[in-house]
């Protein structure tokens, strides 16, 4: 199995009987079951997602969730986006100089800044 981290993030270590003594014994399976209903409605959305929209709309639309709104640049390779969206990464090359093209995004070593929100929230599919 290989993992894909798409936004920085940082790692929290504790022991399990710390949450077990505040939460009782079945925080575990609650917790479990919960996530897995998360990922489920996550694959279908997706999946729905893919049968709607085209690769330019979904990569607009990922950049802008990954985004999230801030001024920070998004740091991703081209290759990380293919992988994220389910193609080839020439399918996600032409989006981004589309992208680029209409003043949305400006691009340079594994980074993208978004430098017009409205526009990329118009092309994006917003699933």
């Amino acid at each position: 199995m290989r993992l894909l981290t798409l936004v920085d993030s940082e790692w929290i270590e504790i022991p399990a009987t710390v949450p077990q003594a505040i939460m009782g014994t079945g925080w575990v399976e609650r917790m479990f079951a919960r996530h897995a209903l998360d990922r489920m409605l996550a694959l279908q959305t997706f999946s729905a997602c893919n049968a709607a929209h085209q690769v330019p709309q979904r990569v607009a639309n990922l950049i802008r969730r990954l985004s999230r709104g801030s001024d920070a640049d998004v740091r991703i390779t081209q290759a990380a986006l293919a992988q994220a969206v389910g193609v080839q990464r020439t399918s996600v090359n032409a989006s981004i100089k589309d992208l680029e093209r209409t003043g949305a995004i400006a691009i340079w070593r594994s980074r993208i800044r978004v430098k017009c929100p409205a526009t990329l929230k118009r092309v994006a599919c917003g699933c």
